[in-house]
């Protein structure tokens, strides 16, 4: 397996150049190419900050580099990597990153010097470089991305001052008043049911300060009350923690976002089952 060993390979910056004249340069994307043939690459959206910045045409540009990177790589087979009519070069290559570097840049596109990684884990070392070279801020966002899509499900309903509060603020320890938490959502359907989008788990200290402060949660409310985890995906930790904490627990239920039932069932319990008085319950 993977992590059971040190995986050698190379990795690549992708860069935009939007206007050859100004000469602004723009790291858009990230290439891992593995000693097993294998890729890892992963690209900016044209809705990104970085692109929107520029005109459109320049935007419209981005984005039909970005397609014809992004389909070569998912399509590239053999042992000369045909797609289509095209072929350029194949991950069977040790060259692969050098082959693709030379055909692909020109005056808006450009590649780093192809340099050596080792890890046991390609996925985490993946995250760092791409992280450290294109947006330290992109896989946190995501959590951001998630609670933004149930905001917007909440408005489309105009539940917000009616059946829910958004960032509620809570104290878990009464008599300390410097120590609070910010509940994502809440209402009450008879109990209180606590929202929180689960945040970015990627270290075990960030697992372990979720944690703490969940339990923290879990001793300042009634054991009546229910606590919802909203996450978007199939990440197994985030599986293996919601099944830990519903050990701890009763009354725990997982909201995943690309599961309809799931969102179509939170719907319907705020819009049959919860209260309209949600800022009078709260002032309480």
């Amino acid at each position: 397996m993977e992590r059971n060993k040190r995986i050698k390979g190379y990795y690549t910056v992708v860069r935009y150049i939007p206007d050859i004249y100004s000469g602004e340069i723009i790291n858009i994307g990230l290439i891992i190419h593995l000693e097993n043939g294998s890729l890892k690459y992963k690209f900016i959206d044209k809705e990104n900050i970085k692109i929107k910045a520029f005109k459109e045409n320049k935007a419209n540009l981005y984005q039909s580099i970005k397609n014809k990177l992004e389909y070569y790589f998912k399509n590239t087979a053999g042992l000369v990597g045909l797609v289509g009519n095209i072929s350029i070069a194949s991950p069977e290559n040790k060259d692969f990153l050098n082959i693709i570097s030379k055909y692909f840049t020109n005056e808006n596109l450009e590649f780093s010097k192809p340099k050596p990684m080792i890890s046991k884990n390609s996925d985490l070392i993946f995250k760092n470089l791409y992280e450290k070279y294109i947006s330290e801020s992109d896989d946190k966002k995501v959590n951001e991305n998630i609670k933004m899509e149930v905001t917007k499900l909440f408005e489309k309903r105009n539940y917000f001052g009616t059946k829910v509060r958004k960032n509620h603020k809570i104290k878990p320890i009464k008599d300390i008043d410097d120590v609070t938490m910010k509940i994502d959502f809440i209402y009450k359907n008879g109990v209180w049911n606590y929202i929180q989008v689960i945040p970015d788990l990627s270290s075990n200290k960030k697992k372990l300060d979720f944690l703490a402060e969940i339990k923290l949660l879990f001793s300042a409310i009634p054991k009546e009350d229910k606590v919802k985890f909203v996450y978007s995906g199939n990440d197994n930790e985030v599986k293996k923690l919601i099944k830990y904490l519903e050990e701890q627990r009763n009354n725990i239920e997982e909201i995943n976002m690309v599961d309809n039932n799931h969102v179509k069932n939170l719907l319907i319990d705020i819009e049959q089952n919860a209260q309209n008085n949600v800022e009078e319950l709260l002032a309480i």
